[in-house]
């Protein structure tokens, strides 16, 4: 289950530990990701994919 985390200005949102479906170009079917992350920032995804890559600038940002 994904944990969601809001940044204290309201506008920036983020979910870590998110299980992620990836639709690769190239890649047959449908992967999954797990360990991902999923940053929203006034509406708009920003950032989407392993947590591990997550820009420290949006996780901190959101903390």
């Amino acid at each position: 289950m994904a944990a969601e985390i809001k940044s204290r200005a309201g506008g920036l949102h983020l979910w870590r530990n998110a299980r992620l479906a990836t639709m690769a170009e190239g890649a047959p079917g449908l992967g999954i990701a797990e360990r991902g992350a999923v940053v929203a920032r006034d509406g708009l995804i920003t950032y989407a994919g392993p947590e591990a890559d997550l820009p420290a600038a949006l996780a901190q940002g959101a903390d």
